[in-house]
């Protein structure tokens, strides 16, 4: 790139006059900074809008889990006490059934009970 010497004589015409519309170009630091600056801005914006677009995935409510709980701790019951019902009938029928469940099925359908009431 042609030095500050160089521009100093192009700006100055055959009789001495100085030209003014000779501009001198920036650095090519500054030049660089103005661009990074832009591309780093036009990033964040685009980050912005796009985690502004996204929506979370649905988690399962505390019902939902409660009651996949209750279904795997009381599959030995069920069949037993309660065959041929739906989950949610079931689910019904082990409620009446709760002094002969084991303790694991017992627990898991008191809590399904509990977080059925926070619905």
């Amino acid at each position: 790139m042609p030095g500050a010497e160089w521009f100093a004589k192009l700006k100055r015409n055959n009789s001495g006059r100085q030209c003014s519309h000779i501009v001198e170009p920036e650095p090519l630091e500054e030049v660089m900074k103005e661009k990074s600056l832009l591309l780093i801005t036009g990033l964040v914006a685009a980050m912005c809008a796009h985690a502004q677009t996204q929506t979370p995935a649905p988690q399962p409510s505390g019902w939902e889990a409660a009651l996949k709980a209750a279904t795997e701790a009381c599959k030995g019951e069920t069949p037993k006490l309660c065959p041929g019902l739906s989950t949610e009938t079931a689910v019904a029928c082990l409620q009446t059934n709760i002094d002969k469940l084991t303790p694991s099925c017992k627990d898991a359908v008191v809590k399904l009970a509990k977080s059925a009431l926070t619905l």
